[in-house]
């Protein structure tokens, strides 16, 4: 197994085909594992999560089943959610989701090389070699198999068939209490925050993420003026600025369609895969998903001995099952029609709703 790319997708892609008794070798370009990204506090709903973060010990670092919705006015709405979401620590912290668990791919027998800066493929009717070289070193590796976990713009992207459909911006910092662990908060904005929103999160230890996400197309400027402009004219939000920043985090989520998941020997995952949450951006539960999925089928179709193509394929289809976002692609379309004026009916109505029935199944039974 060659596992290309070192993020959450791949990193948990390396550690349950290892852990599985499976020859598995990680690849990251970046000299150290999480240098991909500063440190912060990503949150994913629990989508099929429960169970795999128990058999396999995932780290995580919160679970919340309270989130909190702001319109711009203020007036805010309260999901309680029986799944909840869970909050996973990023970066290059030796205690982040992606260093714990490759650590744990490493325990389990995977051989992990970083640095690699240049990649390149024999392809015949599978990809038979993959050469790989480091400032230091060259290696030419025979994968029965590849697991594409490098990203939006992955390397192997140029095999198969994409279909660009939208660039969100996003900027953000991490310090300590920024708010209370048990709640996380998300504001929305159409004018301050075109085609996104706001949120904050905590862990019981305090260490806590706030960040600005942004549709690109509609960027007018650098996504940190956005940021602050928003924390500037939000009342409870005021205090940001005033507290110790750890640091701060940037970057890109794009979301796209492909024809198919696989191609010859090769299996793309996490966002490689495309399969970023297309509505909110939520990337760590597809990730984790993803991964184990693609597993599940490596391993049963080699135990079973059966050809490569097949197996692959079943995982396209697999996937769709528990993350077809077909209606996520619906409901983006509906949100970035959204002015302020219809957050606020939505969270007043909401809110009237709910003193009625029981809101919060409803909801999570659309999105969850």
């Amino acid at each position: 197994m060659l596992v290309v790319g070192a993020g959450p997708a791949g990193a948990s892609a390396a550690y349950f085909c290892a852990r599985g008794g499976l020859n598995t070798i990680l690849i990251e370009k970046n000299a150290n594992i999480g240098d991909h990204t500063s440190v912060k506090i990503d949150s994913s709903p629990n989508i099929n999560l429960d169970e795999i973060i128990r058999k396999y010990g995932l780290p995580v670092k919160n679970r919340v089943k309270i989130s909190k919705w702001y319109a711009p006015s203020g007036k805010n709405f309260t999901l309680k959610s029986d799944s909840g979401e869970f909050y996973f620590k990023r970066g290059n912290h030796g205690d982040s989701y992606e260093n714990i668990v490759s650590k744990m791919a490493i325990e389990n027998g995977t051989k992990i090389l970083t640095g690699i800066n240049l990649i390149d493929v024999i392809e015949k009717e599978n990809f038979e070699k993959v050469i790989v070289k480091s400032t230091t070193n060259e290696l030419i590796i025979k994968p029965k198999l590849i697991v594409a976990a490098d990203g939006g713009s992955s390397f192997f992207h140029k095999f198969v068939k994409k279909e660009d459909f939208k660039i969100l911006a996003g900027y953000g910092i991490s310090g300590y209490d920024f708010t209370s662990p048990d709640c996380s908060s998300i504001y929305l904005n159409s004018e301050l925050l075109p085609g996104g929103y706001f949120y904050v999160v905590s862990c019981p230890n305090g260490l806590s993420s706030a960040g600005a996400v942004v549709d690109a197309s509609k960027l007018k400027g650098d996504v940190k003026e956005y940021f602050k402009k928003f924390v500037e004219s939000t009342d409870n939000l005021s205090e940001l600025l005033e507290k110790k920043c750890v640091t701060s985090f940037r970057g890109f989520g794009y979301i796209f369609k492909m024809e198919k998941r696989f191609y010859k020997n090769l299996i793309f995952i996490g966002d490689a895969g495309g399969f970023m949450d297309p509505l909110l951006g939520y990337g760590m539960t597809p990730a984790i998903l993803s991964s184990y999925l693609a597993y599940e089928v490596i391993k049963e179709g080699l135990e079973e001995n059966m050809p490569v193509h097949s197996f692959v394929s079943e995982y396209d289809k697999k996937i769709k099952e528990y993350l077809n976002y077909d209606r996520y692609y619906q409901y983006r379309e509906i949100f970035e029609q959204m002015e302020n004026k219809d957050f606020e009916w939505l969270i007043d109505f909401a809110n009237r709703l709910n003193k009625r029935i029981d809101l919060s199944r409803f909801i999570e039974g659309a999105f969850i």
